[in-house]
């Protein structure tokens, strides 16, 4: 799985599927969350971290591109 860490709180916080929608998403074991924290960085300000984990290039079931777009959008 994909996680965040942060040594500053996090004011919010979001996740979105990039997996195919007709995979199953959630049973299917290629498939693919991305977690999102939005943290307050007193130097910095507000800043969206993403930890992204995608699919082999050439996958026939799941490939990075189309996660990529999904991601995109």
């Amino acid at each position: 799985g994909s996680a965040i860490f942060s040594k500053f709180p996090l004011s919010s916080t979001d996740s979105q599927f990039i997996s195919n929608p007709d995979n199953g998403r959630h049973d299917f074991w290629k498939s693919r969350n991305v977690p999102m924290a939005k943290i307050d960085a007193a130097a910095l300000g507000s800043i969206a971290i993403f930890s992204v984990h995608a699919g082999w290039w050439d996958d026939p079931d799941e490939p990075f591109r189309d996660q990529y777009e999904r991601l995109l959008n």
